[in-house]
């Protein structure tokens, strides 16, 4: 838990996190949607996969088009998690299409169980400086 709450301090306010349920588009379609960048447990490189939930990254200019093309419906619960940015250093991850792996860390780390949490720490050992 102390590696999850490193990683939130280092990144505090890359994004704003909503949550919605995707009913019927399969996340193969997500992963392929042009405006979303996959992150966390979604995320190509990461070390754990959670077939129940997609995450991604996107531009808050792109947001409303995403949820109506996917039909997507705010629910606290639900098995899509979008992080909104509008900021320079979260669009230029975007538009390049890399997220950095401390991100990808941080993400990982939200979800407060022990897997993902490991997950998160294996993501961060294995960055060289």
């Amino acid at each position: 838990m102390v590696l999850a709450g490193l990683l939130r301090a280092w990144m505090p306010r890359r994004a704003e996190s909503l949550r919605y349920f995707a009913p019927d588009v399969p996340f193969s379609r997500l992963r392929n949607e042009a405006a979303l960048l996959p992150s966390g447990g979604s995320h190509p490189e990461s070390p754990v996969r959670d077939p129940q939930l997609f995450e991604a990254y996107v531009a808050r200019s792109e947001l409303e088009g995403v949820v109506k093309r996917n039909s997507m419906i705010p629910m606290q619960d639900g098995n899509v998690i979008l992080r909104i940015v509008s900021e320079p250093e979260g669009l230029r991850w975007i538009n390049n299409g890399v997220l950095p792996v401390a991100a990808v860390a941080a993400d990982l780390a939200e979800h407060d169980e022990p897997r993902s949490i490991a997950a998160a720490g294996q993501l961060i050992a294995g960055v060289t400086v």
